[in-house]
């Protein structure tokens, strides 16, 4: 029809990564065994990280644990959750500090890259993963608790909830936690509005590609890890190895994507089976946040679509990092 074929021009991406894509070159086989397992290998050390990472922050920042709290408390009163400079800039330095120390041990991919590659990469990618980690919240943000909320994102474990779960006693059912639930993201937050826009749009896009899919945040996050931005990539004199695993997970992503299997890796830990290997959704897309709506129709693209609209977003996660750090009102 007339409207999907807008529809799919609106999503239609120039696609820079090679012709890993491309069907002729590269047949979609059936995703393998080994693959599934090196899936959960990638969620099970992206979990790593990110338990290690809080008891960094921990160890670094003694209120990090009421800090976190505060988030849902101030939600629970109605109120914006405010912002303090400061406290980012600390919080900022603490997890790159770790990231740096810590990567190559956690993710083999960085052992593969020279020390200085790693590095330019990592300051460059860190920034755009929290972006990552918000647009999934922002996609979940139809559940009903916060608690649900974070059992559908990756970047947040069970780990962590355990932690803090002195501090949070009695928030258990507090609603979801939106971006404008924030007072760092709410209107008007930026010198132009069409940051803002392009912001939202950004976080509404990749929040609705992954917010169902554990697997697929743990592929992209691997992806998204490892694609600075085209100006950083050009000083490395094309390296050979980033290039080599920046194909090797675009690849994987789209099958992934062609081929998905019954099985659905959930938070409990556990591989379930799904009948017909889509991925249930707890709630209707009524009760997400405004930010949602901007994606509209996504959910219809292909796979090959929508792997494409993933690689381009890469670009827009890193413009978001500039966004917030160079071009907001609250500096």
């Amino acid at each position: 029809s007339k409207c999907e074929e807008t529809k799919k021009e609106k999503y239609e991406i120039p696609y820079a990564t090679g012709h890993a894509l491309n069907k002729s070159v590269l047949p979609v086989m059936s995703f393998t065994f080994e693959e599934e397992f090196q899936v959960v290998d990638y969620i099970v050390r992206i979990e790593q990280y990110q338990n290690r990472r809080f008891d960094f922050f921990c160890t670094n920042f003694h209120q990090y644990r009421e800090l976190t709290a505060a988030f849902v408390a101030c939600t629970h009163t109605g109120r914006k959750i405010p912002f303090n400079k400061q406290i980012e800039k600390n919080l900022y330095a603490i997890g790159v500090e770790f990231t740096k120390q810590s990567c190559k041990e956690i993710y083999k991919e960085m052992g593969m890259l020279s020390s200085d590659v790693r590095r330019q990469v990592l300051n460059c990618t860190y920034p755009a993963l929290y972006v990552v980690m918000w647009a999934i919240l922002e996609g979940n943000t139809r559940e009903k608790t916060w608690m649900d909320q974070h059992m559908k994102t990756l970047h947040i474990t069970k780990e962590n909830h355990a932690a803090i779960k002195d501090n949070i006693r009695g928030l258990e059912n507090v609603r979801s936690i939106s971006l404008k639930d924030q007072e760092r993201f709410t209107s008007p937050w930026t010198v132009e509005m069409a940051d803002e826009e392009k912001f939202e749009r950004t976080v509404s896009l990749v929040g609705r590609l992954l917010r169902d899919d554990i697997q697929l945040q743990a592929l992209y996050h691997m992806f998204v890890m490892m694609c600075p931005l085209h100006r950083v990539e050009n000083t490395m004199q094309a390296d050979q190895a980033l290039a080599e695993l920046q194909v090797k997970l675009s690849q994987l992503i789209y099958r992934y994507l062609s081929t998905k299997s019954d099985l659905n890796y959930t938070k409990c830990g556990n591989l379930s089976e799904n009948s017909g290997g889509t991925r249930a959704s707890s709630r209707s897309d009524e009760t997400s946040s405004s930010i949602m709506k901007m994606s509209e129709g996504v959910d219809d693209l292909n796979p090959d679509e929508k792997t494409r609209l993933l690689i381009s977003l890469v670009d827009d996660l890193h413009d978001c990092v500039d966004i917030m750090q160079n071009r907001s009102l609250l500096g």
